[in-house]
């Protein structure tokens, strides 16, 4: 619906310094049917509101966004990105100074950005839907993303790292096993599911809350 993505987006940037937002993470389903263009262009104006540069935000509002299994085609895809990266691909952020890349070049499914708030650094890791896009080589270059900042508190954003019931999926327990050792990682952030639900989880005398 245009009125309500953007009305999210605009009281947002209406109510940043009331609220003192400093960022904005997306946990991704950014539109409802990746192959709909439509969608794409009801939620890239949208999204623009938070590009808005000033004095205080040089480059707009930090920001970044992780693909969900409706930003995917066929539905639930990994990999199955193309329109997701025609709208919110590497070339949308490039030049920014809070990006700070991709896992796969020209293709934004995992990425990451860091921003400042309350006198602390953070550094976000997002990474696309789908337990495969949590294996090997992509987890490994997140825990690289983490482990070049360690002053920087880590946050995992992913679509779906919890259920309704608080307990890992498949891909959140993959991920809480690849960074449960990192010692900055500190949050795991998702959407995906009709509820809302957290839990902490303590290794080695660290906790990690995921929400």
């Amino acid at each position: 619906n245009p009125k309500f993505f953007n009305d999210q987006t605009k009281w947002i940037m209406a109510n940043r310094a009331a609220y003192n937002i400093r960022a904005v993470i997306h946990n991704g389903d950014i539109v409802d049917k990746a192959a709909d263009l439509a969608q794409w262009k009801v939620a890239d104006p949208a999204m623009k509101v938070l590009e808005a540069k000033s004095t205080e935000l040089p480059d707009g509002m930090p920001y970044g966004t992780c693909a969900g299994n409706h930003d995917q085609n066929p539905f639930g895809t990994v990999g199955g990105t193309e329109n997701y990266n025609t709208y919110f691909g590497p070339a949308r952020f490039r030049g920014r100074a809070y990006y700070g890349g991709s896992y796969a070049g020209e293709k934004n499914d995992e990425n990451w950005f860091t921003f400042a708030a309350g006198g602390l650094d953070f550094v976000v890791v997002d990474l696309q839907y789908g337990a495969a896009a949590r294996e090997g080589a992509v987890l490994s270059w997140a825990e690289s993303i983490f482990r070049q900042h360690p002053d920087s508190i880590g946050v995992v954003n992913s679509h779906f790292i919890l259920g309704s019931n608080a307990k890992f999926g498949a891909a959140g327990q993959s991920m809480y096993d690849a960074f449960k050792t990192v010692p900055n990682v500190k949050l795991m952030t998702c959407g995906h599911v009709p509820a809302e639900s957290r839990r902490s989880d303590v290794f080695d005398g660290r906790t990690i809350h995921s929400m």
